[in-house]
């Protein structure tokens, strides 16, 4: 399910971003801003468990497609899937432990290891979620 949606969110990213002009990075920011607004949507509505994976794990995948390189999506759907399972499954922690705090994002190291690594997605998740 997780592979499928971002195969098709992979298709219309590489679109934009196999050739980027400043015209397309504005329209991927312009994306990447209208996925972070829908997970403050969630968090905002105080975590609505079923809305889960409908919110947050779609809307996670859509950033996951996004924020990857394109060799990053092309290894998603075919030498490593596992990695976009990986950022999909922090994303979406990242994004719960605004409304129920996670055990493993109380401890500094795993917060440094995520938070401090340069990767975008999880830089900006962890700006707007209060860990950095």
């Amino acid at each position: 399910m997780r592979l499928a949606a971002g195969l098709f969110v992979s298709a219309v990213l590489f679109g934009l971003t196999s050739h980027a002009s400043a015209q397309d990075s504005r329209a991927i920011r312009a994306l990447e801003n209208a996925y972070l607004a829908t997970l403050d949507e969630w968090v905002g509505a105080g975590g609505p468990v079923e809305h889960l994976q409908s919110q947050v794990v779609a809307t996670c995948g859509k950033l996951v497609m996004l924020l990857a390189t394109r060799g990053e999506r092309s290894a998603f759907v075919s030498t490593d899937p596992e990695e976009f399972d990986l950022r999909l499954d922090v994303c979406t922690k990242i994004t719960v432990n605004r409304v129920r705090p996670q055990p493993q994002l109380a401890k500094p190291g795993v917060v440094a290891l995520i938070c401090d690594r340069g990767n975008p997605l999880y830089v900006r998740l962890c700006e707007r979620s209060g860990l950095r």
